[in-house]
């Protein structure tokens, strides 16, 4: 069965406590700091939590969302950065030929 079935089979609440999981750690958190959090302790019991560390495929398809997370990140960043560099430029009459 693959990850994507298995997660099938998680309950609306637990997929959003591991959304939440994913987002925190794509965030840079540490796993255990995030884990502690009451937020999760309060969703998904420890019981049920030992058994989801368990499950390679599952953890393999956490690590694939946070990276995808990353790079979004990532981006957003890069372009806001890029757009406010060129805002600036352009307010300060620079043209894209340079000064020439």
């Amino acid at each position: 069965m693959t990850a994507k079935k298995r997660s099938f089979f998680l309950s609306v609440t637990e997929r959003r406590t591991i959304d939440y999981i994913v987002r925190e750690l794509a965030l840079g958190r540490e796993l255990f700091d995030i884990l502690d959090d009451p937020y999760v302790r309060n969703r998904i019991p420890e019981k049920r939590m030992y058994a989801l560390h368990e499950d390679a495929e599952l953890l393999e398809a956490f690590m694939a969302e946070i990276e995808a997370v990353r790079a979004t990140m990532v981006a957003a960043e890069t372009a806001a950065i890029v757009a406010a560099e060129e805002e600036k430029m352009r307010s300060e009459g620079v043209s894209d030929h340079g000064a020439l």
